[in-house]
């Protein structure tokens, strides 16, 4: 394991046992002026919505949870928090232009922006200008299912 390597081992769906990398993640992102870009890689079913959902609940601290959908079917999910915009992208059937994605990313008004499937993007050499760019507001999160209640995430 390298030494920037963080490896987690958690029961899916269990908010508590998420808490570590939430903190981790939340903690990277004080020391940012602009939103933090979250990778997040897996097979179909390794918890990259899970992990989505939970951690905006986490950031959102209501007694009443927000109800998050994935937005496969859509190119992009807003959600307000705290006065903040936290973007939930889905690239698995459709992949934004890179104009429109330049323009989630730059939002002033952003802490965090999730990009499920973002190993798509960076298949594609027409992105790698903005992912470059970028480079130093992206962490990546990739899930391993190993069973069907504990996956691995390696930032």
């Amino acid at each position: 394991m390298s030494k920037s390597e963080k490896t987690w081992q958690i029961n899916s769906d269990n908010q508590a046992e998420y808490k570590s990398l939430f903190d981790f993640i939340i903690n990277l992102a004080k020391n940012q002026t602009e939103s933090l870009i979250v990778f997040l890689n897996g097979n179909l079913g390794a918890g990259k919505t899970t992990f989505t959902k939970l951690f905006i609940n986490y950031l959102n601290q209501s007694q009443k949870p927000l109800i998050i959908n994935s937005p496969t079917f859509g190119k992009v999910h807003e959600y307000k928090i705290q006065n903040k915009n936290f973007y939930h992208l889905d690239l698995y059937r459709e992949i934004p232009s890179a104009e429109e994605l330049e323009e989630i990313f730059l939002d002033l008004n952003s802490n965090y922006i999730c990009l499920e499937w973002a190993s798509k993007l960076t298949e594609k050499p027409e992105y790698n200008y903005l992912i470059s760019a970028l480079a130093k507001r992206i962490i990546n999160l990739n899930f391993t299912v190993l069973s069907a209640e504990k996956r691995l995430i390696i930032l």
